[in-house]
């Protein structure tokens, strides 16, 4: 019985033995097949295909993104500084607003790109500069709903800068426009999107 017990342990073992090997063996197989593929071979394989009309539209978003980003950011505020500080001799708060605007802006926008920069250095300061952001955005939303207020007021009509043609035209009609920016962006923000709705309707 000892014998056969011994024998039967063996017999076992030279089976997992044998097993073990045959896996290996098909890993090796397995192994050396895929290596001898040439690269002929991987190129029957189907590949993605990229439409050239995506990647238009894509650059058409980019392009009028950069655009809108541009004049906003870094003309804008350049222009309500020069406006600000050019007819600051006629005496009204107008003009005191659109250098705070000025400085709001390129306050933001020297954010955002001190924001880049340390992105691209890997450098982690999300938390502090979400803080300041913070305090900045409330600023320009209070900063426009002054400007609005005053204007569509119509307390402005009783003021001595709309007696001089010049002052009234920097400090009037600019105003005016610019406190209507957000509604007018926002109007061809939504006629750009109804148009590429159509266009993808009807191209598709």
């Amino acid at each position: 019985a000892v014998v056969s017990t011994q024998s039967t342990w063996g017999s076992n073992w030279v089976m997992e033995d044998n097993s073990s090997n045959l896996v290996d063996e098909r890993r090796f197989r397995t192994h050396v097949d895929v290596e001898a593929m040439s690269i002929s071979d991987f190129e029957g394989l189907e590949r993605p295909v990229e439409r050239e009309d995506d990647s238009h539209d894509e650059q058409c978003h980019r392009v009028t993104k950069l655009i809108i980003f541009g004049a906003i950011s870094v003309i804008l505020p350049g222009v309500c500084l020069y406006v600000g500080i050019s007819y600051h001799y006629c005496e009204d708060s107008n003009a005191d607003w659109l250098i705070a605007g000025g400085c709001l802006g390129y306050g933001n926008l020297s954010l955002y790109l001190l924001r880049k920069i340390l992105q691209r250095f890997n450098i982690d300061c999300d938390c502090l500069l979400g803080l300041i952001l913070l305090l900045v955005s409330p600023a320009i939303l209070i900063w426009w709903v002054w400007g609005f207020s005053r204007i569509f007021s119509f307390s402005i009509f009783d003021d001595p800068v709309m007696d001089d043609p010049v002052c009234k035209e920097a400090l009037f009609r600019f105003p005016f426009w610019l406190s209507l920016l957000p509604f007018i962006m926002g109007f061809t923000y939504i006629f750009y999107a109804l148009c590429m709705c159509m266009y993808v309707c009807i191209c598709s």
